[in-house]
């Protein structure tokens, strides 16, 4: 390779990447094997060794070096690393360099072991990890259950206050007296052990003394708060099969029709006082459940979640030891019945023989009425949700020495706001493990607020997917064992059996571990740090993305008060983040923006910033993510806001690409192949861009796909000098016009391209003419002729710049239809009329209709091809209207003539290069290629275009949307392996077999020679080439996608090379295979993108009016079936033409409905999954799809 060997510097100042303090410039982690042996030194009477040197200066923030030693004894491997000592601790390198040397003994012990599974920790990590920081084992009432705990706090303090409710109170000789009737009065009713008894209350006195009344009978019982909605609360108690329902008469006409005993607390009470006032004696046993609670589930219906004594036990007593709860203090309770915070706040006071006041609804709205709360009652004892707190005011609340926030990630605001002369506690803990598994105490001095240690009698086990610990520092799904853990969930085995494994850690069979489903991680102190949910990650453009991560950054704002990540599609199939922030008054979503643009790659941006005042909550005092309201601004603009051009070459390119693309706004970010671009609009995009003074190739446009990549290479490229001047002289034949005259066909001259356009009706003939005239002497092509010499053909330039034919036909006096049908008959004549040898090679004709007009015109193919056209189209409009306002005329400079492009084609033919890529063209195995299936049997001379027919169909513009800009982000593809693998299996349905030879055409015009440039340059490029593609598995399209994907991606320089050696390389080596190989019977072509746009800016645009017959109808077809498709002004056109002579008009019907199926399927599939990624996506990776997938999978990629 040229410029193999260059500085690293040197690169870095050639790529112009965007410098950084916070990290090195095009990678910061290098790895390198020194193999070359060192040589001794030998010095006479002295022994020398070589001896490291410390580095003060480093060129990468991470290196690792290894060299092979060998010596007498055998050779082995000695290795150094170099970090930068910003970015990593000692402690960090010395855990990675135990980690690299396991990993190492871990392959050689077992080479055929999957990465994932290979071991990482040493074992002091292992001891620190597994033994050390789980050492929680502290002494708690493991034979008593949870009411027998306040039970002995009756006994101590009788006439201590125990409840509080607005001017209400009990002690704790009232509450337990009242619970111990209320529990005799159940036993009555068959309340026993297992028993399940609903409560469903509003906060009151009554439902404190409902809850230990179950408990005291022995029950369990199941809060439903009565503000859930009627559905929602049918729902549990159906599920639950409610023995015994326990709620307020007022309540009761507003409940659900169900088969349990109602019990009203209020209006049955005077029955229910009769009980006796002693406790009842029962067979509980702290195993046995003391509660259901009903949590949310994914499927959409919640699950009940079974708890029992033991652990609500051992958190009493974890709680009065963290958080120092004495007899006077007071606790508020906070929390709903049905969320399980609410035991929390019960277990915290009346376990410690403490005050628990009861609130409103209006008193613990959070705010105002809450802070009044807190100070009235003098509360110590605060356990709320962040956005809660954040809605309170710190001040004047002398008595709340301890507040704790649970729920939600917490921001640090929140804690230099209200940790001064107080403690701050960060719980954390899902209701499998009996509310709460980990507590740390927060200070302000605080970046990140971690979730702590576990609390007594828990241990923490942060696993990867094969339940293997990982390293300190890196994510993994916390697992908890704990006295604490829930007994599985109702009615849900399976459910159960998922989430309840078994403990591969303990000894004891019946140990389990809960899988939380959160992502976590160690720090360097053993303190844990929540990252996030495992279902918050998400998948967008390709890249997965922790919310939780975004979430942790944006909350370290010094201003930003609380903040959460939601990924939203508000658009089918096209997700974004979107970031939801309470913050200061003066803080702008520009300042958050770059603030997150300095600590995040630009992918975990958020395309949305919306500043709210408060967070919508649910009915538990959680954010409701549901309720949280939709971006004001519209997409388009938003993503203009978010990443708009910031550098004048990023300005020129997103023009460019909007007019290209027809867009309104588009992101520096954008990717193009995702907004819909291919190979043929990015050569108009390296043509306008050259146009603008900026020099780039298709392989940069391929290489950098977004705006803000390609301006960072746009003007690196050299400027070709290119003459200017007319081109005339010979020219060596081409491979496709080689093809076009070894078909031998009659009336070649009748072999074209054609246009009907519709235009003004007052255009001026004189001024037509001039500007034919002018673009044939800037188009070279336009003026080659043809000679036959015996069997060969020669082309030449004429110097001629009027050999065109130009008419003016009036047919303003006839009506619509007799123009219609005069037109096509006009039509039919000029497209007989050119002439390859004497010229013309373009004709024109300028209808006038009377208050519009129609210009037709006619190009023969040798001098032009889709892409030409639009560079026609676009000058013609130029040139016209600079003639018509008498302005100097002006064309964008000439690029590569066509002369100079097959002179070089000739010269490629012959290089290594050639040679090399032509390789893969001398192997392709076509045995098994079957002829189609036809209606008719018939010569294949019968074949001609007089007995062509058509069947076509049209995708809709946002079935075309979607498969230009949507289905491509799925599995990295590009729109010929859609197109192309709907047609194999539609092929396939029809003849039975998954296998299909076809030729394909390209454009032709590819970066293969760098010294030549074609974006402006007019002519027939055309390469054609066999596909042969194969499908086998048939029933996943995925899978059929990703193999059509990667055998496209096999071909080299997408298939030009094939026809230079069939028609310009003379080796015999070369030329034996290819003319053995059989010939394809199907053709495909996918013409690209053409919008009216490109030719509207003075009022013209396509005709859908005939234009006459552009192929003689003597012409020999090549194909039996050739397929087109273009995007015509948004919408996809797939053509299918066949000869009448071979095929039925119903089978071709029939194929094609199975094409637009197939697509169709493809379409929705794409848009349906999270995708995946193909061996071409890692071109130096050298990996099949199996050993890819492995490795993915391997890497949770």
């Amino acid at each position: 390779y040229a410029n193999q060997d260059v500085p690293f510097e040197q690169v870095v100042d050639g790529l112009e990447i965007e410098r950084s303090l916070s990290y090195n410039p095009l990678f910061q982690v290098m790895f390198a094997l020194q193999n070359a042996p060192l040589n001794a030194l030998e010095l006479p009477d002295l022994k020398a060794q070589y001896l490291a040197v410390e580095n003060q200066r480093i060129k990468f923030d991470l290196s690792l070096v290894l060299e092979e030693i060998e010596t007498e004894k055998g050779a082995y491997l000695e290795g150094f690393w170099e970090y930068d000592s910003d970015l990593f601790t000692p402690k960090r390198i010395t855990r990675m360099v135990g980690h690299f040397q396991t990993l190492l003994k871990g392959i050689v012990a077992n080479p055929q072991q999957t990465v994932g599974q290979l071991p990482l920790l040493t074992e002091s990590e292992k001891q620190q990890l597994l033994v050390e920081w789980n050492q929680t084992q502290q002494d708690y009432p493991q034979n008593l259950c949870i009411h027998q705990l306040f039970e002995a706090w009756v006994e101590q303090t009788p006439d201590a206050i125990a409840l509080i409710f607005k001017s209400e109170q009990l002690t704790y000789q009232e509450l337990n007296s009242k619970a111990n009737q209320l529990a005799n009065y159940l036993q009555t009713l068959g309340v026993k052990p297992e028993t399940l008894v609903g409560i469903c209350i509003e906060p009151s006195l009554e439902m404190i003394v409902g809850i230990l009344g179950i408990l005291k009978a022995a029950g369990a019982y199941v809060p439903i708060d009565p503000t859930y909605p009627s559905e929602r609360i049918a729902y549990m108690l159906d599920d639950s099969q409610l023995a015994v329902l326990l709620t307020q008469e007022k309540l009761v006409t507003s409940l659900p029709q169900y088969q349990a005993q109602v019990i009203c607390l209020d209006s049955d009470w005077k029955e229910i006082s009769t009980e006796s006032k002693s406790s009842p004696i029962t067979s509980l046993t702290p195993e046995n459940l003391a509660y259901v609670i009903y949590t949310s589930g994914s499927t959409g219906k919640p699950k009940g979640v079974l708890v029992a004594h033991r652990g609500l036990c051992n958190l009493s007593q974890a709680q009065i030891k963290l958080f120092n709860v004495q007899p006077d203090s007071c606790v508020l309770q906070f929390a709903s019945i049905s969320f399980d915070a609410s035991i929390w706040e019960i277990v915290m006071a009346l376990c410690a023989g403490a005050r628990l006041y009861l609130g409103t609804r209006e008193e613990l709205q959070p705010g105002q009425p809450l802070l009044e709360l807190l100070q009235e009652q003098e509360i110590t004892h605060l356990t709320l949700v962040p956005s809660a707190l954040a809605a309170l005011s710190s001040e004047n609340l002398p008595a709340l020495q301890n507040i704790i926030v649970a729920g939600e990630p917490c921001p640090p605001s929140l804690v230099i706001q209200w940790a001064n002369g107080r403690r701050f506690f960060n719980a954390y803990g899902p209701t499998e493990s009996t509310v709460c598994a980990t507590v740390a105490q927060c200070f302000e001095d605080m970046d990140m607020l971690p979730i702590g240690r576990p609390i007594a009698n828990t241990k923490i086990y942060i696993l990867d997917r094969y339940l293997q610990p990982v390293p300190i520092g890196v994510p993994g799904e916390l697992h908890l064992a704990s006295v604490g853990l829930a007994k599985g969930y109702l009615n849900r085995p399976e459910l159960t059996d998922s989430k309840f494994i078994a403990n591969p850690f303990s000894q004891k069979l019946s140990d389990r571990l809960y899988k939380t489903g959160d992502l976590v991680r160690y720090g360097n102190d053993g303190q844990i740090e929540f990252v996030g949910r495992i279902d918050h990650q998400v998948k967008i453009r390709g890249f997965r993305i922790e919310l939780g991560e975004i979430e942790t950054i944006l909350n370290q704002h010094p201003q930003v008060k609380e903040a959460i990540i939601i990924a939203r599609e508000d658009q089918p199939g096209v997700k974004r983040l979107c970031a939801y922030v309470i913050a200061s008054q003066n803080l702008t979503v520009s300042q958050l923006r770059l603030f997150l643009q300095e600590k995040l790659p630009q992918y975990m941006v958020p395309a949305f910033f919306v500043l709210l005042d408060a967070f919508p909550l649910t009915p538990n005092g959680k954010i409701d993510r549901r309720a949280l309201p939709q971006p004001a601004l519209e997409l388009e603009n938003e993503a203009a806001i978010n990443f708009s051009p910031g550098t004048e070459t990023e300005r020129i390119l997103a023009e460019i690409w909007q007019r290209i693309l027809g867009l309104k706004t588009i992101s520096i970010n954008d990717n193009f192949f995702e907004l819909g671009g291919d190979s043929i609009l990015a050569i108009q995009i390296i043509a306008q861009a050259n146009q603008a003074g900026l020099q780039i190739t298709p392989k940069q446009l391929f290489s950098h796909q977004t705006i803000a990549q390609l301006a960072t290479v746009a003007q690196t490229t050299a400027i070709i000098e290119i003459d200017q001047r007319l081109v005339t002289g010979e020219v060596p034949l081409t491979p496709i016009q080689k093809w076009f005259f070894e078909q031998n066909w009659t009336e070649r001259h009748h072999f074209n391209q054609s246009i009907l356009l519709e235009v003004p009706n007052n255009l001026q003939p004189y001024l037509l003419k001039q500007t034919i005239s002018k673009i044939l002497y800037h188009h070279d092509a336009l003026r080659l002729r043809f000679v036959q010499y015996g069997e060969q053909w020669q082309q030449n330039h004429s110097d001629d710049c009027n050999n065109f034919a130009f008419e003016k036909v009036d047919l303003s006096h006839l009506s619509y239809h007799e123009q219609l049908t005069k037109m096509a008959e006009i039509s039919e004549v000029q497209q007989r009329l050119l002439n390859l040898e004497e010229g013309p090679l373009m004709a024109v004709v300028f209808f006038a209709l009377g208050e519009s007009g129609k210009m037709l015109i006619v190009i023969h193919h040798l001098a032009v091809d889709g892409i030409s056209w639009r560079i026609i189209l676009e000058d013609l409009v130029t040139i016209y209207h600079q003639l018509e306002n008498q302005k100097p005329l002006q064309l964008p400079p000439k690029t590569s003539s066509f002369k100079t492009w097959a002179e070089e084609l000739q010269n490629y033919a012959q290089t290594p290069e050639f040679y090399a890529q032509f390789k893969y063209w001398l192997n392709r195995d076509f045995s098994s290629v079957f002829p189609l299936p036809v209606d008719i049997q018939g010569d294949t001379q019968s074949n001609i275009v007089a007995h062509a027919k058509t069947v076509s169909f049209t995708l809709n513009e946002e079935q075309t949307r979607l498969l230009l800009q949507e289905v491509p982000q799925a599995y990295n593809t590009q729109i010929n392996d859609i197109l192309l693998t709907a047609l194999v299996q539609a092929f396939g349905r029809w003849t039975g077999n998954y296998k299909l030879l076809l030729d394909m055409e390209g454009h032709g015009r590819e970066n293969v020679i760098e010294s030549v440039n074609l974006s402006r340059t007019v002519g027939w490029f055309t390469s054609i080439f066999p596909v042969f593609l194969t499908l086998e598995n048939l029933h996943h399209s995925g899978e059929c996608l990703k193999s059509i994907k990667e055998q496209l991606r096999q071909i080299p320089n997408r298939g030009f090379d094939y026809g230079i050696g069939y028609y310009l390389n003379s080796d015999l080596t070369i030329q034996s295979p290819l003319k053995n190989y059989p010939k394809a019977q199907i053709s495909f072509n996918y013409l690209g993108q053409f919008t009216s746009h490109q030719i509207g800016e003075i009022g013209w645009k396509l005709s859908q009016a005939s234009s006459g017959s552009i192929h003689s109808p003597l012409g020999q077809r090549s194909h039996l079936i050739a397929i087109h498709g273009i995007v015509v002004d948004g919408q996809l056109d797939i053509e299918w033409q066949y000869s009448e002579n071979f095929h039925h008009q119903t089978t071709i019907k029939n194929l094609a409905a199975a094409y637009r199926d197939s697509l169709e399927s493809l379409i929705n599939h794409c848009l349906s999954v999270e995708g995946g990624y193909t061996p071409s996506d890692f071109p130096d990776a050298d990996l099949n799809q199996v050993e890819l997938d492995e490795l993915l999978s391997e890497l949770d990629f």
